[in-house]
């Protein structure tokens, strides 16, 4: 029954959104709205974003070029109109939403923010770690790497007494966003100090500009802590460690278990239909990775006629084609249970009907 409504409201979809036919090129400048569609923002999100490009490509004419400055650039220049397409690991707060009342947020795949360390002595070795360990290392008050706080959570694993360096985003981050979200839950420490925000606090340990920047310094320093999407994690060939769930469960990022925490999520009551509400630490359940999240598009209604229409066929290819596994997991990401949501999925889209020249014609 589900599959046959899912099947139902794809079809409904389609004949409302389809468009011209479009093509892609996997172009990564800048360039004027006249000659293609930029989509700008999360760094997390941008290697999916390359491979749903190239695939878009093989079938439609229309250039569309990426840029990664950050899920805080995405949202500020979309909402500005200055792009048409912001990518953000951050859903639209009651505050983004009074700042832009013009945009949209509609999930587009699963991600988790992972901890990954370069710990020399005990190479390959995957530890667990709690949120409120996570944020005394943060904060600087758990110095090393033989703390009890961390020997406790990880029992017969003698662990080097070196110093831990914790490298941070400098820059507006989605994945700081959600790693601090994630410690704001879990750690009173940090939620009375430091809270959430996609601007990580001045703390100890250097910072970096940009998922690949921090991976290059954790990757090149022995002792140090970082995090970031699974994809650019995985870059590392460093260990990540297990975080503990709402449950007290020590779970280990993957796309199984980012989808995992998301599928728990839909079929949920009071699951609002806007997404506006976090999933981080949130969700139970024995494989629910704690720090998983949606990935977003943004979309500014107040965007021309042609220009959303050519938005939306991408943006249809991409909840519908583009949620194959073969292109999302191989990208260190989840794909979206669609089939637990359908109401959800067609109250979003139609939200982009709103506040634009676009209009329906009946086929007949």
């Amino acid at each position: 029954m589900k599959k046959a409504r899912l099947s139902r409201l794809r079809g409904h979809l389609f004949l409302i959104f389809a468009g011209i036919v479009i093509t892609v090129s996997g172009a990564f400048v800048t360039n004027t709205r006249a000659e293609g569609m930029t989509i700008d923002g999360s760094t997390m999100l941008s290697p999916l974003e390359k491979r749903w490009v190239r695939e878009y490509a093989h079938d439609h004419l229309q250039t569309i070029r990426i840029q990664a400055d950050g899920s805080g650039a995405g949202i500020d220049r979309v909402g500005s109109g200055n792009v048409e397409i912001g990518s953000s690991d951050v859903f639209l707060s009651g505050r983004l939403r009074k700042k832009f009342p013009k945009l949209v947020a509609i999930p587009v795949a699963l991600s988790g923010v992972v901890i990954f360390y370069n710990l020399p002595e005990k190479p390959g070795l995957r530890l667990n770690m709690s949120g409120d360990v996570l944020a005394r290392i943060f904060l600087g008050k758990i110095r090393y790497w033989d703390d009890s706080a961390l020997q406790s959570l990880n029992p017969g694993i003698l662990l080097p007494h070196r110093k831990i360096i914790p490298v941070h985003r400098k820059d507006a981050s989605g994945s700081t966003y959600v790693l601090t979200e994630y410690l704001s839950r879990t750690s009173r420490s940090w939620s009375d100090t430091e809270g959430r925000d996609k601007k990580f606090p001045v703390l100890p340990g250097p910072g970096a500009i940009g998922s690949q920047a921090l991976i290059t310094e954790v990757s090149r320093t022995p002792g140090s802590l970082g995090y970031a999407g699974l994809f650019w994690a995985n870059k590392t060939g460093l260990p990540f460690a297990a975080l503990e769930n709402r449950d007290g469960f020590f779970v280990t990022p993957s796309p199984a278990s980012f989808r995992k925490a998301a599928l728990d999520a839909f079929v949920r009551p009071d699951f609002p239909f806007g997404f506006n509400r976090s999933i981080v630490w949130s969700i139970p359940g024995k494989e629910a990775y704690p720090a998983a999240n949606f990935e977003y598009f943004l979309i500014n209604t107040q965007t021309d006629e042609e220009t959303m229409h050519t938005i939306r066929s991408f943006l249809l290819w991409v909840l519908g084609p583009g949620q194959n596994p073969a292109l999302t997991e191989k990208a260190g990401f989840g794909s979206l249970p669609w089939p637990h949501s359908p109401k959800a999925l067609s109250r979003i889209l139609h939200q982009i009907l709103q506040g634009n020249s676009y209009r329906v014609v009946s086929p007949g």
